[in-house]
């Protein structure tokens, strides 16, 4: 049998957060989850301000997530994110 986790409200606060190379090999972004949303930001230079790139709602509660290389000679990394 498979459950879907959904939240009546919004969560309010971070429970993880990690910076990776998500979106482009070029540029980093600040990656947050909450309850079972994930969030990407990135930081524009000119005024060092967090802007909202993506807002994923997921199906089940986000236990962790950790940068990883997708090969030896690659300098971009993705977000391995295991869930119950």
């Amino acid at each position: 049998m498979f459950s879907i986790y959904k939240t009546i409200h919004p969560p309010t606060g971070i429970e993880h957060a990690v910076w990776a190379r998500f979106i482009s090999p070029l540029e980093n972004s600040l990656i947050l989850s909450s309850a079972n949303y994930l969030y990407v930001y990135r930081i524009t230079s000119h005024a060092l301000k967090f802007e909202c790139l993506h807002t994923f709602v997921l199906w089940g509660n986000i236990c962790s997530i950790t940068p990883c290389r997708l090969g030896p000679s690659s300098s971009s990394s993705s977000s391995l994110i295991p869930s119950k």
